[in-house]
Parts: structure tokens; sequence; C-alpha cells
């Protein structure tokens, strides 16, 4: 029962996004409480290590603090699945040089061939047993919203990164 009430509620934020409410962040916090509850979570085994990198200063976003926690929460327990032996998840907030907030996600996982990777952000294309297929799925469509871009390099049994890139936002530079 509860994995169908997991499904069903994963289903609804896809099939019914949550109002939009925008605001400057400071990612650092959202992504860092991510972290934090995650690692208290089911999720996360003994064997399972989170490294969390954050910089030192600021890195703001105009955006919808539970549109990125959404992001941090479903790409990091993708990447804990992809570790069912255990393995580091390396989760990574910056700007690169072109000004972009990109958030990534490194695990030691089984990874994904290049045609699992052109078939993971469709919903139900999950191929994960405690998975719904919709986590990727609804990743996709926030940051098609907020007019970024996901990036994936993998090697099979080897892992994978998922990096998010926002672009330049005028709003949230000081």
């Amino acid at each position: 029962s509860e994995r169908l009430s997991s499904i069903l509620n994963e289903f609804l934020v896809y099939a019914r996004p949550r109002k939009f409410e925008p605001r400057s962040l400071d990612l650092r916090e959202i992504v860092g409480e991510t972290v934090a509850l995650l690692r208290n979570s089911s999720e996360v085994q003994p064997e399972h290590r989170i490294v969390l990198k954050l910089p030192e200063s600021a890195v703001k976003l105009f955006a919808d603090a539970n549109h990125i926690k959404q992001i941090a929460w479903n790409l990091a327990r993708n990447a804990l699945q992809a570790m069912p032996e255990g393995g580091r998840l390396e989760v990574e907030l910056g700007r690169n040089g072109s000004g972009e907030v990109v958030m990534a996600f490194r695990d030691q996982g089984v990874g994904l061939s290049e045609g699992e990777v052109h078939q993971v952000f469709r919903p139900f294309s999950g191929k994960f047993e405690r998975g719904s297929g919709l986590g990727l799925a609804i990743v996709y469509r926030i940051v098609k919203d907020y007019n970024g871009v996901i990036r994936i390099d993998s090697i099979a049994s080897k892992g994978t990164e998922v990096s998010v890139h926002f672009p330049l936002d005028r709003r949230t530079l000081e």
C-alpha cells in the first residue's frame, strides 16, 4: 500500500504540477536540507556514502523552492537506487564558467547504456524495482519549465553523472 501511495503521489505531481511561486533562493540551503532528509531516509543503506559539496558563497537562483527540492530529491534517490550494493553519491552545487547554476549528482552505480540514457525521462520507463518510472519525468518537466538542460554522462557498471544546468538569470545576481 505504501508503494501504491507513492506511485499515485508521483503521478499527481507529474500530471498536475504545483503552483509556481518563484523567489530569489540560495540553493545551498535547499540542497543541503534535501540531502539531510535523504541521509535519514530508508533509501540510504549503511553501504552508501553521501558527500555534499557546496561553495562558500551563495548560489542564487530565481526559482520555486519546492521545484528545486523535487529535482534534488528525485535525482539523489535515483542515484541511490542505482547502487544496490552501496557506493558513493556526490552532490555538488555551483556555477560554471558561463554563469549557469549547476547541480550535479554522481554515483558509482550500475550506469546506463546509451539506449537507456535516451529513455530515462519518459514516464513509466524506470528500471528500478522500487521506482515508479515518474521521478525523472518530473525532473525533466521542471527543468524544462526553467529553460534548463539536463546532461547525463554514464558508463555501464561504473556510474552516472546527472547534471542540471539553469541558465544565468540577472534577477539573482548580486
